[in-house]
């Protein structure tokens, strides 16, 4: 990214995290300008450098996570490193790591620790279910979050599946990237850092306020006739096309399906929007009927000049060539050094310079090292050092 002059360009990140919640958070900060600096391990880094599928060589995860930040390699179990990483917390704004509670006080680089040498400093601590609590030491993955959250036992009993996003993870990503954005606007008003505990439980479980208010409402564990938009209501739902395709409808509000059936000829299915499946079955074969007697693409040409919320359903590789992501600047193509174009989805806000300009690729393994521990007043021999010793 063209380097800046602005309020992010002058935030600078050590981020320890590994794979996708950490890597999306500091993700956002990078596009935004900030100095994002990924400390890895000397010798293999993050791991999802070597998730498959690879691209000449490259994984295509970390190559969707990691553009516009800057690599440094450091071994932060030798006491060496552990200096070198208390310098580099003075010249910080943030820390963050995604590691199991208890881990960096052991290697004694805790908050409480760093905030001695800089009381300005934002520590981010993402785990899984938080830094107290009886699942602090709890190992678990997206479907545990999912599990546990009662999202699981509603999606199943929809019909539903595991859903392919990651939604725990994501869901820890933005709260993460939101609650450092408040920790550094509070600290513009008293000067003083903040420890925040990211769980990527309670990021989740956040999301469900609709669906437990709802639960909490009936006083009861929700069941599939409990929800209309769970894809089991007349109006709102998927339906297929006579090439095997399918439209999804999402007519909620009473007058847009007023217009659809009298469009579709079936006024008699009015009164029977929100009606179930297992309700009225008949309403929806005469449905799946109509919808079944065109090709998707000869529904997109009777629904235009329509205002219906009526879609295709698009597989990935289309959307990612349809007019709308251009117009909206979603997605770009970054220059990969031994890789080539390499499709990269944007920051979605419309506020900041983006990829308006040159886009710094995923850095190799250590590519910054010797640039940012010349920050601290360190020279070629003292790296020269560090590396036959392993410390970077």
């Amino acid at each position: 990214m063209v380097e800046q002059q602005n309020i992010f360009s002058k935030v600078r990140f050590l981020d320890l995290t590994r794979l996708l919640p950490g890597g999306f958070c500091t993700q956002i900060w990078a596009d935004l300008g900030a100095e994002v600096i990924k400390i890895e391990e000397v010798e293999q880094g993050d791991a999802c450098r070597l998730v498959p599928p690879l691209v000449k060589g490259q994984s295509h995860y970390y190559m969707a996570l990691n553009r516009n930040k800057k690599s440094m390699t450091l071994n932060l179990k030798q006491e060496k490193g552990k200096d070198i990483f208390f310098e580099l917390a003075r010249t910080a704004d943030v820390v963050i790591e995604n590691f199991r509670p208890g881990v960096m006080e052991r290697l004694g680089l805790d908050y409480n620790r760093l905030k001695e040498v800089n009381p300005r400093l934002i520590y981010c601590a993402m785990s899984g279910y938080g830094q107290e609590g009886p699942y602090r030491e709890k190992a678990a993955h997206d479907i545990n979050f999912l599990a546990e959250s009662g999202y699981l036992d509603t999606a199943i009993k929809c019909g539903g599946r595991l859903p392919p996003l990651f939604l725990g993870d994501m869901a820890g990503s933005m709260f993460a990237a939101f609650g450092i954005a408040i920790a550094l606007l509070e600290r513009e008003q008293t000067g003083q850092g903040k420890f925040i505990d990211l769980s990527l439980f309670d990021s989740l479980f956040s999301w469900m306020t609709l669906l437990a208010a709802r639960s909490r409402a009936l006083g009861r564990p929700l069941e599939a006739d409990d929800l209309d938009y769970s894809g089991d209501s007349l109006c709102y739902n998927i339906y297929p096309t006579a090439d095997h395709q399918f439209i999804a409808l999402g007519i909620v509000e009473e007058k847009f399906w007023v217009n659809l059936c009298h469009d579709l000829d079936v006024e008699h299915l009015i009164p029977k929007q929100f009606v179930k499946r297992a309700q009225d079955p008949d309403a929806f074969a005469q449905l799946e009927q109509i919808f079944a007697a065109k090709t998707q693409q000869e529904w997109i040409t009777w629904n235009k000049g329509r205002d219906l919320c009526f879609s295709p359903v698009r597989s990935l590789t289309d959307v990612l060539t349809a007019p709308y992501l251009a117009s909206r600047n979603l997605t770009y193509l970054m220059q990969m050094p031994g890789v080539g174009e390499v499709l990269q989805l944007a920051l979605p806000l419309q506020l900041a310079a983006r990829h308006a300009g040159v886009v710094n690729p995923p850095p190799e393994l250590g590519q910054h090292t010797g640039e940012i521990l010349a920050t601290i007043g360190l020279g070629e021999e003292q790296l020269k050092s560090l590396k036959i010793e392993k410390v970077i």
